[in-house]
């Protein structure tokens, strides 16, 4: 019977120790599982903020290809106006060429005359141009004689 009593001790101080170990498990699966649920909230707002800057992302890449697409439209558009220009410049600088100065179906241009030309854009000598009197002056304006005065430049 002390043999049995003595059994009976060794396997309650067995169960005890097991109870104890129990206790320290579930303790520890308690703080695991609070662990593991705060790592999950802080993966779901990071995946959230991800998610927000991709799409901020794509937004901005769409805007600038937008804004490429816009800007090659308008170098296209303003290289054609330069071409156009360019001709137009062409065509006024062959209109501005007097015939004379043209080469001809030789190839060679004609000597320019020997008389003395008027710099180019005037069609003869300059004229007087007429003062405006004073409003306050009692003084008639002068009077030019009639027209312009022979340049002698």
């Amino acid at each position: 019977m002390t043999r049995m009593y003595s059994q009976m001790s060794q396997l309650g101080q067995h169960n005890a120790e097991l109870v104890l170990k129990n206790i320290e498990a579930n303790t520890k699966m308690a703080d695991l599982g609070a662990r593991q649920h705060a790592l999950e909230e802080g993966l779901a707002r990071a995946t959230g903020e991800r998610d927000v800057q991709r799409a901020a992302a794509e937004q901005k890449a769409r805007e600038a290809e937008a804004q490429a697409a816009e800007l090659q439209h308008l170098r296209t558009a303003l290289e054609e106006k330069a071409r156009e220009a360019e001709a137009q410049s062409n065509e006024l600088r062959r209109l501005r060429t007097p015939l004379s100065r043209s080469p001809g179906p030789s190839g060679k241009r004609a000597r320019p005359s020997r008389r003395r030309r008027w710099p180019f854009g005037m069609w003869g000598p300059p004229l007087r141009r007429r003062k405006t009197p004073c409003p306050r002056s009692k003084r008639p304006p002068e009077s030019d004689g009639g027209g312009a005065e022979e340049y002698h430049g």
